[in-house]
């Protein structure tokens, strides 16, 4: 669901990274810090046309490196950010100073949270590594998702990540990791299970990423609702509302979720169709409008029975 905005926002970090690194020697030797602020929006804007980036301040710290603070990125000719970049900061790892690669620290503050790690670099080519860890992030920090969506995401985003690519060619950066989110809520587009929305305790998946598709494995959902299991794919669209969704999984109701519906019928209704392996699930269609099936007669009932009652 959130593919589009995620690819574009990988993407657009390693280029942030390689022009940093390009300019820490320019700005210890010959610029003041606003004309390498300047610069580096430049070098920004020409790659990433599509959007207006203005950095808010840019120094070097002695123990952080080169430090940017406010840095805001909104849609060409727009006003609206669509992301703040709170505080990013990169420096070299002294201790790998010496070492056959070079190696960068890096931290980033943003939707209320922190990535932080390292960016390994090769001498011998344009090649480079990543790793780093993801924590706190808020979703509904993210204003694009309910912009695009038009529904409610909440939720604390924690993971870990590696990756590789090459300068030459940032976009086909290879990624894999865990992600995890936390004491979240999410809202149906319409309601399934007669839930128009899902809090849950924890999501969790393996991820990996390569050329603008993200696959999900091993995934889990736990609530007080609901327990789950998921995998699929996101397949990265024009927009963030035109990004595929390709899931599979099965959902087992818990009787929280039985005592809260006011529709009785709907309880009959699941009960008659609940298996031992829960309700398997498929998920199709684009993030703004996906669809939900339930394997045998359940989805049938379900129409049959909301037609019913219109």
């Amino acid at each position: 669901m959130i593919g589009k905005i995620l690819s574009w926002l990988l993407s657009s970090t390693g280029y942030l990274l390689y022009t940093i690194i390009v300019m820490v020697c320019l700005l210890w030797f010959l610029f003041p810090a606003d004309a390498a602020r300047g610069w580096l929006e430049q070098q920004l804007n020409r790659q990433y046309s599509q959007f207006n980036w203005k950095i808010g301040s840019l120094e070097l710290a002695p123990t952080d490196g080169v430090v940017l603070t406010n840095v805001k990125v909104a849609p060409a000719g727009g006003e609206v950010s669509l992301l703040t970049f709170d505080r990013f900061a990169i420096s070299p790892d002294l201790s790998h100073l010496f070492g056959e690669d070079r190696v960068m620290n890096y931290s980033l503050r943003m939707l209320k949270g922190t990535v932080r790690g390292q960016l390994i670099l090769s001498q011998e080519s344009a090649q480079f590594e990543c790793r780093g860890n993801l924590e706190g992030l808020q979703l509904q920090q993210l204003d694009i998702l309910g912009q695009h969506l038009e529904r409610t995401f909440t939720g604390s985003v924690n993971g870990d990540f590696s990756g590789q690519g090459t300068w030459k060619a940032v976009r086909q950066l290879q990624l894999g990791g865990n992600l995890s989110v936390i004491d979240g809520t999410f809202e149906f587009r319409e309601p399934v299970l007669g839930l128009e929305q899902l809090p849950y305790s924890k999501m969790e998946s393996g991820f990996s990423y390569t050329n603008g598709q993200w696959t999900f494995e091993k995934g889990n959902l736990v609530s007080t609702r609901m327990n789950g299991t998921f995998s699929g794919e996101i397949k990265a669209g024009d927009t963030l509302a035109d990004s595929q969704l390709q899931f599979k999984g099965s959902v087992s109701p818990r009787s929280e979720m039985f005592a809260e519906l006011k529709n009785k019928e709907m309880v009959k209704v699941v009960r008659a169709h609940l298996k031992e392996e829960g309700l398997p699930f498929t998920i199709n269609g684009t993030a703004a409008k996906p669809g939900i099936l339930f394997a045998g007669s359940l989805s049938q009932a379900l129409k049959t029975m909301q037609g019913s009652t219109r």
